[in-house]
């Protein structure tokens, strides 16, 4: 089941090629496990997957140097559960569908 979620978040403006790319997401409510999806923004490349590693409330993980060694930018979202059977992803497409369900960060 999949339910609207409200997190705090700021993206990134930039990052450099070839140096680790931190991202941190800030739950309203308690999550049981966090992972972020992340890829170049290229839809010829499958996503990949990092669990984010939990401190208090707020959820951490690293997308690689050698990832952003790209001429591409970067896009991620977030998948939250927060019991089981339920998962909410952020940002997600918003309650008019209309929403872009990424965040994009360009090369610096």
């Amino acid at each position: 089941r999949r339910v609207a979620l409200n997190c705090r978040h700021t993206q990134p403006q930039r990052f450099r090629p070839g140096q680790p790319l931190a991202i941190e997401l800030s739950p309203e409510k308690q999550a049981s496990a966090v992972r972020m999806y992340y890829r170049h923004v290229n839809h010829a490349e499958r996503h990949q997957t990092a669990d984010m590693e939990a401190k208090g409330n707020v959820y951490q993980a690293v997308i690689p140097g050698a990832y952003t060694d790209s001429a591409f930018p970067l896009q991620y979202y977030f998948e939250v559960r927060s019991e089981p059977g339920v998962v909410s992803l952020y940002p997600g497409l918003g309650p008019e569908l209309t929403q872009q369900p990424y965040f994009v960060v360009r090369r610096a």
